[in-house]
């Protein structure tokens, strides 16, 4: 178990969770974690279309006004190489497709489910929205039906900049005649939506080229969900499989996915950390293994110039384990002193204290970073964070702030936080608390009727260590709109990169970012709660990001002269929210 001090869990009731592959390429809803969707108060108007992945509770209206929709055409701006995320929500539930004339631009569909929150999240994980439903888990479908449904718009790299047109379509279905309600016949009311794309001359590297976020999983919840053997080959079917598909699905999210290694498991999966920086492994503990260890990661990840690092003991509160960690950190430094080797770290999910002197490599903690000089005990070790819990960075469980997740590409690149660690992606069954619940491995499974998955009978969380829903062989790890919200956050990152080009692009960047997320990580320690950020400032920032990503591609290409740039301000654009 991993990283929970300030996240906490829960468990849901015992169903089964798998989706029927058959039903999926219907277009069905298959998930067997799919709630009913909730009674809602209605829409004053029949359609409406919000930015990224909007998580709305089915207590919240769906918003009057909306930055990219005017009620007659839906405009959108991005860069090449970047995907973005539409919501679309209709009064009358109905089929929606969308449609692009570029073939530099892909369009995947999803139809989108609820799911209930019965127990709000406990305070360990930063609040709750409360109790009500929440849409969350995605399904793909080319021609997604319900309110609301999802799309990606994928702009390819070579994608041409300058304006691109389509077509989103909206069939909501309508009662007619005087019949009552049960026999009356159905018709359809038919929306057709403008769609104008700009692409701006802006080039970011695909989100998950150099991945930023670690998820952990435990591959045992593949094999127990598809009912085969963990590290064997049923019927010709390698469970290795379901790994690699969901680590794609991750990758394309900007999200590293992958359990914690050894030497045995690198063959078969060093082709998944391609790319990456770090490279999360287990110490092994007989004797005279570690300087076998170091040697093994010095050649392994010499050619992609990466590091080991292992995480034996998980948040040491008490002082005899913080003693066992320094131990284990001296341990590691003699074995790489031993072999000349200098590629595996020791890591503690921790914050610096006197005990660990300037033994131990890496701590994974939102305390232990801070825009401050380090100072003190491990003040020259690299430093990572973990989670998310307001106000020190946004939750991952499902009744979270609505942006949440978004904060932390802008926390990443305005700490410079090397890499964000994911506790679990995959937390199906509440393995970590079977015993204290009076069930067998695996434990309770989640449910579509609670959605708490991980309960220590203290605190509780909601879909906590879940950012992925359980699928068919085929697409064995579906997306969640939680990780969407991510993915923006991530791709927002690249476009503060993008945005950096000389020190006065940067600065604006800075302002901007300072603006947004004034307080998080180890700064925000002492300060309350603040307001989240709306909607439309995230709009206003990102369109910003984009004029001075736009500048600097200017700039490097000799197209227009470097100028200071000036921030325009974050009010909402007239309309929005």
């Amino acid at each position: 178990m991993s990283a929970r001090t300030w996240r906490g869990a829960a468990a849901g009731l015992a169903l089964g969770l798998a989706l029927s592959a058959a039903a999926l390429a219907c277009g069905e809803r298959t998930s067997e974690l799919a709630g009913a969707a909730p009674a809602r108060s209605a829409m004053s108007a029949p359609l409406q279309i919000l930015e990224d992945a909007d998580r709305r509770a089915s207590d919240e209206a769906v918003p009057e006004t909306s930055p990219v929709f005017d009620g007659r055409t839906l405009r959108l701006r991005a860069a090449r190489g970047e995907t973005l995320g539409i919501t679309v929500w209709q009064r009358a539930p109905g089929e929606v497709t969308l449609q692009m004339a570029a073939r530099e631009l892909k369009v995947t569909g999803y139809e989108v489910e609820w799911a209930p929150v019965t127990r709000p999240s406990t305070a360990m994980y930063g609040g709750s929205r409360g109790a009500a439903s929440y849409v969350d888990g995605l399904v793909p479908a080319p021609r997604p039906t319900g309110s609301p449904v999802y799309f990606d718009l994928a702009v390819s790299a070579d994608a041409p900049p300058g304006r691109h047109l389509g077509t989103l379509t909206a069939s909501a279905a309508t009662a007619s005649g005087t019949a009552p309600a049960a026999a009356t016949a159905a018709t359809s009311a038919t929306t057709s939506v403008a769609v104008e794309l700009e692409v701006l001359d802006v080039l970011l590297p695909a989100v998950g080229a150099r991945p930023l976020v670690w998820a952990y999983y435990d591959p045992r919840e593949l094999a127990w969900q598809h009912g085969l053997p963990a590290g064997a080959q049923l019927g010709g079917f390698d469970p290795l499989e379901l790994e690699k598909r969901c680590a794609a699905m991750f990758r394309a999210h900007g999200v590293l996915a992958t359990p914690e290694l050894t030497a045995e498991l690198w063959p078969r999966r060093r082709e998944l950390l391609a790319g990456a920086r770090f490279v999360p492994v287990l110490l092994p503990t007989e004797d005279g293994a570690l300087a076998e260890a170091a040697r093994f990661w010095e050649q392994a990840l010499a050619a992609e110039d990466q590091l080991a690092f292992a995480i034996p003991i998980d948040e040491p509160r008490q002082l005899d384990r913080k003693m066992k960690v320094r131990a284990l950190a001296d341990q590691v430094a003699a074995a790489r002193r031993a072999t000349g080797t200098s590629r595996l770290r020791l890591a503690v999910t921790d914050a610096p204290h006197a005990v660990y002197g300037d033994a131990v490599d890496i701590f994974i903690s939102p305390y232990a970073i801070s825009r401050q000089p380090a100072t003190g005990a491990g003040a020259g070790a690299l430093r990572f964070t973990y989670n998310g819990n307001p106000p020190y960075a946004g939750s991952m469980v499902l009744d979270a702030g609505n942006f949440d997740l978004r904060t932390w590409g802008w926390i990443g690149w305005r700490w410079s936080v090397p890499l964000w660690y994911v506790w679990d992606a995959l937390y199906w069954h509440d393995r970590h608390n079977a015993k204290r619940m009076g069930l067998p491995r695996p434990g309770r499974a989640m449910s579509p009727r609670d959605s708490v998955t991980f309960d220590d009978g203290g605190d509780h969380g909601n879909r906590d260590g879940v950012l992925a829903l359980p699928g068919p062989r085929e697409t064995p790890c579906l997306p969640t709109l939680r990780l969407k919200a991510l993915r923006r956050g991530l791709s927002d990152r690249l476009l503060l990169d993008a945005a950096s080009c000389t020190p006065a692009t940067r600065a604006v960047a800075a302002r901007l970012a300072l603006r947004l997320i004034p307080f998080a990580l180890g700064d925000a320690a002492s300060v309350g709660l603040t307001p989240p950020v709306t909607a439309s400032a995230w709009y206003a920032a990102r369109q910003q990001l984009l004029d001075l990503a736009a500048q600097c591609t200017r700039q490097e290409t000799g197209d227009g002269g470097a100028r200071s740039p000036s921030p325009r301000p974050l009010a909402a654009p007239a309309g929005s929210p």
